[in-house]
């Protein structure tokens, strides 16, 4: 019986939606005065179920559930009449008609289907979240846990009012209160909502196995007893210790070493405050230079607190690379990537930092024989350099040769290693 409601929901919106659609044709043509000689819902061949007409329009029910078909007077559809084209255009037909008002007469339909769609999706929009089990629907009422057997509740009982009022949504008397009638109280768990309105206390806490790491609490009463609060204090922990063992540990039996790599992450450095502008740079041009190079987000301080945040912690780790190595003096031995800014004919200026600049001899720029700069880079090219020396007006002396062998003898050892 369910199988044949189904195909019967079907049918009927499927009419729906192609009645809806002929119904934009039948209605354009109407309004540019075309002739038209039928409008059906369902199809007709051979009989229909039933039909009448009205001036020079047919309108009918068909028989065979496939939605149906309106035939406009000098247009081809549907029905493949063929023969009424043969015959001289007469002036109430689809083909006499200017482009214009035929084309709005051919997407008539589908704009029909589009404002039914806007309509659809507008309704969706104005009932989503609202869907719940209706307390109607549980005949056979519900499980209580033990919170609700104190309370005198039975598996299979059903809660039909409180306060005098129907209950409709069951979810809203589900989360932790205190219920108080004189010296009588009780604490009961899992009850989102009503605590706010029937309950006296609204006793939230959170924590591990180990203890409490936070408490919130609302309360309407004069005070709270110590019986009330180790009671309470006992319920929530064997909550929280269920839903860690229950729930959370056959998921995450314990925390991961590190973040994914995905994750969202935040690193922090001091910087002295007298380098906070070169960080900054002139108009903002560093900074966003390094955010735009290294896909992050870098936050300075009056203080020389740096907040970097990435999705990818390498590109954290880079950024944070590049502030070093401008607030810091670059180290005799360390080797960094820059870029080639200026060619000499001695050499090539190479940029480690922003504002900090060394000169890379042509004797140094490769492992051979260079017999002119050009031949090895060029303006703009990134290289691999290592800083050899710096002298006492704080020139910089770089080499690409030694930070090409160096990265050649590190790759050796761990090959070997």
């Amino acid at each position: 019986m369910d199988i044949a409601i189904k195909i019967l929901q079907f049918f009927l919106c499927f009419t729906i939606l192609v009645g809806i659609h002929e119904l934009g044709h039948f209605i354009m043509a109407r309004v540019f005065r075309i002739r038209v000689e039928k409008f059906y819902i369902f199809f007709d061949p051979w009989f229909s179920l039933f039909k009448f007409k009205r001036g020079n329009t047919e309108y009918g029910l068909g028989w065979l559930p496939l939605g149906g078909y309106v035939k406009i007077a000098g247009m081809i559809d549907e029905s493949m009449d063929k023969e009424q084209m043969k015959r001289p255009v007469q002036q109430d037909e689809f083909r006499a008609k200017p482009a214009w008002q035929r084309f709005l007469v051919m997407i008539a339909g589908v704009v029909m289907n589009v404002v039914l769609a806007v309509a659809i999706y507008c309704g969706i929009c104005y009932t989503w979240g609202d869907t719940y089990f209706s307390n109607k629907d549980a005949r056979w009422g519900y499980d209580f846990n033990e919170a609700g057997h104190e309370l005198g509740f039975r598996d299979g009982d059903r809660i039909l009012s409180i306060d005098g009022k129907p209950v409709d949504n069951v979810q809203e008397i589900i989360s932790s209160l205190l219920i108080t009638e004189g010296d009588r109280w009780m604490t009961m768990l899992d009850i989102q909502g009503v605590e706010d309105f029937h309950g006296d206390m609204d006793f939230k806490v959170g924590g591990t196995r180990k203890g409490i790491t936070a408490i919130q609490m609302d309360i309407k009463i004069d005070g709270l007893t110590y019986d009330i609060i180790a009671e309470a204090f006992e319920k929530c922990r064997k909550g929280r210790l269920y839903i860690l063992d229950e729930i959370i540990k056959p998921v995450i039996a314990e925390p991961r070493c590190e973040l994914s790599r995905w994750a969202p992450k935040m690193f922090s450095m001091m910087i002295p405050t007298d380098k906070i502008k070169d960080v900054i740079g002139k108009g903002g041009k560093v900074i966003q230079d390094i955010c735009a190079t290294c896909n992050c987000k870098i936050d300075v301080q009056e203080d020389g607190h740096v907040f970097v945040s990435a999705v990818d912690q390498e590109d954290a780790k880079r950024a944070i690379f590049t502030i070093r190595t401008i607030v810091e003096d670059p180290e005799i031995g360390a080797i960094y990537k820059g870029k080639v800014t200026r060619l000499m004919n001695f050499g090539a200026f190479v940029e480690i930092a922003p504002g900090k600049e060394g000169l890379v001899h042509i004797s140094k720029l490769d492992t051979k024989r260079v017999e002119r700069v050009e031949d090895v880079v060029a303006v703009g090219d990134a290289i691999v350099v290592k800083v050899t020396d710096i002298d006492q007006q704080g020139r910089i002396n770089l080499s690409r040769r030694d930070a090409i062998l160096a990265l050649e003898a590190k790759k050796a050892q761990q090959e070997q290693g």
